[in-house]
This record gives C-alpha cells, structure tokens and sequence, in this order.
C-alpha cells in the first residue's frame, strides 16, 4: 500500500496520472516514493511535446523500478554489514572467554609450582630423619661391641652417612636443576602466551573499532533514508518551478496534450552513439586497477575497454554544467589503496555514476537549471534562445569529452 497521496505529488506527476488511459493502481503509487524533481521535470518538458503520456509513464516506470532496486540492493548491503557486526561481536565473545581461560592456568600453575616445593621440603626432612634414626641405631649396636668393633662400626657408619650426604647432594642438585629449566620453560611459554595475549587484544581493539564504523554507518544509512522519506514531492516541485521561472514559468497552467497525427519524418539522430556503459569486473593489478567497460552503442555494436580510476576522474572535470544535474555520487579518492570488497564496491559506484551522465546527456532538457550570463538582459524569445544556444554548447563539450573517454571517433 503506497504512503504517498495524489494530493502531495508535484503538478506534472498529478497531470500524468490523469492523463493515463489506463489509469493507475497501488503498485504505481508506491513507486512515486522514488521520484525527484529532475524526473518532474523531465515529466513537464514530455508533456509539453507530442510524447504521449502512455509512454512518458512508461519509461517513468522503469526508471523508478531500477532506482527501487537500487535502494534494496544498498538495504542488503547493510544487512550484510549487520550480519559481518554479529560476527566480529562473536570474536570478541571468543577473545574475551580465551583470556579468561589464560588467567585461570596461570593460577593453576603457580599453584602446581608452590605444592611441588612444599612436597620436596617435605621429603628432605623426612630423608633427614630417617638418617638420624639410622645413626643412633648404629651407635647403640656400636656400644655393645667391643672397641675394635664398635670403631669398625663407626667407621662404617661415618662412611655410609657420607654416601648419604653425597646422594642427597646429588639429589638436590639435580632437583634444582630440573627446577630451574622447568621456571626457564615456564617463562619461555609465559612470554609467548603475553605477545599472544596482547595480538589478540590488539585484534580486538580493532574488531571493536571496526565494529563502531559499521554501526555509525548504519545508523547514517537509516537517518539519510528516514530523511529522504519524509520529503515532499509537491513542495519540492513548487520549489523548483520558484528557482527556474525562466524554464518553467508558466508550469502552474493546466498542461493539454494534443494528438498531432503520426509524422512521416524519420526519427531524430541520437546525440549520443553512447546508449549504456557496464562495467562487469575490475582486474587489480600491481601498477594500478583496470575497470574493464563493456559499452554498448545505439547502432548496436559493441566495444571493450579498461580505463583507471584516475581517467574516470579526468572525464568528470571536463562534464562542466552537467555534473549540476547528476543525481549519482561520484567516488571520491582514498588516502590508501583499496582492494578486494572496497575496490568491488567502488566498480558499482563509477557504472551508476556512468550511465547517470549518459541518461542526463541523452535528455531533451538536460540543462534545464542554467543561468543565463547577468550582462545579456535578455527576455522572452530571445532568452530561451540563448539558453537553448548555451546549453547546446555544454552539451557538445560533455558529449566530446564521453566519447573521447570510450574511445569512440565522432
């Protein structure tokens, strides 16, 4: 159900409409959304010739079919960048629990440590007694033999206790060795797991970074389009009929179409051989990145070529007046190199910005917005004569200028 009423749609839409044999349904009102006033006025010029309104509304529809799909293929690019937001939210979940993981061992390890010392302690003071037990059990055998014995005994005795000294020496040092490599090892392993630690923080600074760029942008996407929504096509129109009261003047007065009969002449030359510029793939190589254009011609031939992005640019500095009657962005230059979606992304923007050019150049009034030069007072006749003078020499500076960038002799 569409949300715009024929009562807030601009003169030449509301005359169009009326003029329809067929007249029009809901689906018709639903696209009005995506009119501009560039459209109305095309609308009012059609009009105004021996174009029949049948066909005026015909084209008018496709035109505003294609700029729907426009629209919903940038919606699905912001669902897509929710979904790569869901993502990044889930490495971050992921980071945060693997740190939380590293601190658990950590304590768990410095734990294992302190019971092995205390374990080792433990068994030198058991080892400890048992010597001392075994010394005075020596020593009273000792006394109940005689001298000769007990000396022999002792002897023994002493010998035996300094084995024992020597293998707990031994053991000891052993054990401090093992000690010392496991706390080497320990270390070792502690400072890797800190540089991983700290990339993965890293990482995630990053993640969260890109993750506020992705919601700032959608957050602009949805106020641009809640913006562009709420405008209103009658108001924008009156506006623009305010602005060129040379063009269009007399715009309030009820347009009357008038069915001249067929015409035997033949049909016009097209003022462009240009008809459509596609633009399938992008080849990204080391010096630079080549558009590879697929420009189909009026005659219906067709031709390939690569152009750079930096030609693309060339070409819009030589358009002049037309780029104040484009309705696509230009993409502007980035402070690095893009690549892969980024570069993918900005073939997309140069094919519509392209053909918008064409569309324009390929208009019968695609100056409809020039100012005439402020020393030639001129009125009536003669001022639209100077403006259709004027606007005919633009025209053949851009259309030059598109035909040299497609590489197409006039």
């Amino acid at each position: 159900m569409s949300t715009i009423r024929f009562e807030d749609l601009g003169r030449p839409i509301q005359q169009l409409l009326k003029s329809l044999k067929d007249g029009y349904n809901d689906a018709d009102m639903a696209l009005m959304e995506f009119v501009s006033v560039k459209d109305m006025a095309k609308i009012y010029d059609d009009l105004n010739s021996s174009k029949k309104a049948e066909l005026i509304w015909k084209e008018l529809r496709r035109e505003l079919k294609e700029r729907r799909q426009q629209i919903l293929a940038k919606e699905l690019e912001e669902t897509t960048n929710k979904q790569e937001m869901e993502k990044i939210q889930e490495l971050i979940r992921k980071a945060e629990e693997e740190e939380a993981e590293h601190q658990r061992q950590k304590e768990e390890k410095k734990r294992q440590k302190k019971e092995r010392r205390e374990q080792r302690e433990k068994e030198r003071r058991e080892r400890e007694e048992q010597a001392e037990r075994e010394m005075r059990e020596e020593e009273e055998k000792a006394k109940q033999l005689d001298e000769e014995a007990a000396e022999k005994a002792r002897r023994r005795a002493q010998k035996k206790k300094e084995k024992k000294r020597l293998e707990e020496e031994r053991l000891a040092q052993e054990a401090a060795e093992a000690e010392a490599e496991a706390e080497r090892a320990a270390e070792e392993e502690a400072k890797a797991k800190e540089e991983r630690r700290k990339t993965k923080k890293k990482e995630i600074a990053e993640l969260k970074a890109k993750e506020e760029d992705l919601r700032q942008r959608a957050e602009a996407n949805m106020k641009e389009q809640a913006k562009s929504k709420a405008r209103n096509l009658k108001e924008e129109w009156d506006k623009f009929v305010k602005d060129h009261p040379l063009e269009y003047g007399d715009a309030e007065e009820e347009i009357v179409q008038v069915d001249i009969g067929r015409s035997t002449r033949p049909p016009p030359k097209e003022f462009l051989k240009v008809k459509q510029i596609r633009i399938p793939e992008v080849e990204d190589k080391e010096e630079a990145a080549f558009f590879k254009l697929d420009i189909r011609l009026h005659s219906g031939g067709q031709k390939f070529v690569q152009r750079r992005y930096n030609q693309f640019v060339e070409l819009k500095s030589k358009l002049g007046s037309t780029l104040e009657v484009l309705e696509a962005q230009f993409p502007g230059k980035t402070f690095t190199r893009l690549r892969g979606a980024g570069l993918d992304k900005r073939r997309l923007e140069l094919e519509v910005w392209i053909n918008d050019v064409i569309q324009k150049l390929s208009s019968a009034r695609s100056y409809a917005g020039i100012t005439l030069d402020a020393k030639q007072q001129l009125r009536g006749d003669a001022a639209r004569a100077e403006a259709e003078r004027q606007r005919m020499a633009q025209a053949g500076v851009a259309k030059l200028a598109l035909h040299q960038f497609a590489d197409i002799s006039e």
